[in-house]
């Protein structure tokens, strides 16, 4: 077995669905999903969630929703008065226990509320036979 690390970029400042996909070029286990976020509220009562899919947000609903499709998420919520407002959030690190198949896509979908800007980098780590 060997670990492998990928990464994906969305960089988000609107409502956004889909944006990245991961097709596994090899099967493998994915053992640990992070996620980098820098969060920057650009007016009052920004929110943003991050998911690491196995479906696109689009397609939810044929699929059996967010319930059975997400792999992990981070969440994001600012109520603040003051616009223009970064908080850098760091990084979160998702244990998990995933088998991917070859071929198999994992999306990464964005769900915003309010006015935000996103830059966030998905670091997948996945044990390949």
């Amino acid at each position: 077995m060997q670990i492998r690390r990928y990464r994906l970029n969305a960089n988000i400042s609107a409502s956004a669905n889909v944006v990245d996909t991961f097709t596994a070029q090899r099967s493998g286990t994915l053992r640990a999903v992070i996620f980098n976020i820098l969060f920057d509220n650009i007016t009052d009562n920004g929110t943003a969630k991050i998911m690491l899919s196995r479906a696109a947000i689009q397609d939810f609903a044929a699929t059996g929703g967010a319930q059975t499709q997400t792999v992990a998420a981070v969440f994001q919520q600012s109520n603040f008065v003051t616009s223009g407002l970064a908080q850098p959030v760091g990084n979160f690190v998702i244990a998990c226990n995933d088998r991917v198949s070859t071929g198999e896509a994992l999306y990464v979908n964005a769900l915003i509320g309010g006015t935000v800007a996103i830059n966030c980098d998905i670091i997948l780590v996945m044990e390949e036979a």
